[in-house]
């Protein structure tokens, strides 16, 4: 099935035959960025679940149909072993093994990342506001924390510098939210949600 952009390959994905979406992600900025995107265009036909690492044996639950693994690696071989798994997947990883795997799974580019991010903004939710695009660019972990803010209240927004202590509170839980999910850490991982809930629930007000 062809796609126009990247944003339409991912949300193609989710419904075509295609067992491997190989992801580049330079950064891990970037990298949340597109599990958002991901998670986004998954909901309500997967549940995306983190195998890391196959070979470590890493315990999963798997009591659903719907569950799709996302593999973590820069090591080639490993790259080599989740593409030939049959099933559908999701592969991160860096530029060196993505530039060796791209012309045989469908590949997400990192790096065209600020593309992306107009794209999703402007044909996905449909959304025509500079300074939101400018925002979402320099802080692509928070994209779709401002996606939601902007929704919630357009009226004089501004994504003004004043704002930064505000931006890096929430992309610290934004990373501990990563790091605790990776690792598996349940009961941390559900104290970090709840203090993002709480915090965001009071944050749009500040426009």
């Amino acid at each position: 099935m062809k796609h126009e952009t990247q944003i339409d390959l991912i949300e193609l994905f989710f419904s075509n035959s295609e067992k491997n979406l190989l992801v580049c992600s330079p950064t891990e900025e970037i990298e949340l960025f597109y599990f958002s995107v991901l998670k986004h265009f998954s909901k309500n036909k997967f549940n995306l679940l983190n195998a890391t690492n196959i070979e470590d044996g890493v315990a999963i639950d798997f009591f659903s149909n719907n569950n799709l693994k996302c593999f973590y690696s820069k090591s080639a071989d490993k790259i080599s072993n989740f593409v030939n798994i049959d099933e559908k997947k999701i592969i991160f990883t860096d530029y060196k093994s993505f530039k060796k795997y791209k012309s045989v799974c469908a590949s997400i580019n990192g790096y065209l990342y600020e593309k992306d991010i107009e794209i999703l903004i402007t044909k996905k939710f449909l959304i025509n506001n500079k300074d939101l695009i400018f925002f979402c660019k320099n802080e692509p972990a928070l994209c779709f924390a401002e996606i939601q803010k902007f929704k919630i209240n357009n009226k004089n927004y501004s994504a003004d510098s004043v704002l930064k202590n505000q931006q890096n509170f929430i992309l610290d839980i934004r990373s501990s939210f990563y790091n605790l999910k990776t690792n598996r850490k349940i009961k941390d991982l559900y104290e970090i949600i709840k203090k993002e809930a709480e915090y965001k629930k009071f944050n749009f007000l500040t426009y």
